[in-house]
């Protein structure tokens, strides 16, 4: 594994980071616009959004073709730090050479700072989806 590799691919999990916290800003602003009944701003926010779902699907994708370079045990390690839910979770970084623990431990805090928000951003758009589709929402609770 190349330090290069493995940074490249921290980049574009920090990108995707920087588009995951723009999608959760344009969804509090969706919920601000159809709350004041501003349908055609919440139109467009939603376009926005959309734009910045993708953007941040492309990050992804750009990281997993650097992946696909990796020999098994690489990817093995990396899905790790991409999993982990903790920083210091016991033999995170084992497996990397010591030139390259401070890149995996970027890679880890923003997998971790990644899942965060996009669990704050799937509460919101739960909220969303209740607002415009009310009792037909896709997250409506069976009891």
């Amino acid at each position: 594994m190349t330090k290069d590799i493995l940074l490249e691919i921290g980049r574009q999990y920090q990108a995707r980071y920087s588009h995951l916290k723009e999608i959760d800003s344009l969804t509090d602003q969706v919920l601000d616009a159809f709350g004041r009944n501003d349908t055609r701003s919440a139109s467009m926010l939603l376009e926005m959004r959309a734009g910045e779902m993708e953007k941040a699907d492309l990050c992804r994708e750009e990281a997993g073709a650097l992946m696909k370079e990796m020999a098994g045990w690489e990817i093995s390690a990396l899905d790790r730090l991409l999993h982990a839910g903790r920083l210091d979770a016991d033999g995170l970084y084992e497996p990397f050479p010591e030139e390259l623990r401070e890149a995996a431990r970027m890679i880890a805090a923003v997998s971790i700072r990644s899942r965060e928000i996009l669990k704050d951003t799937i509460t919101k758009d739960e909220r969303l989806n209740r607002r415009i589709a009310g009792k037909n929402t896709f997250y409506q609770r069976e009891d």
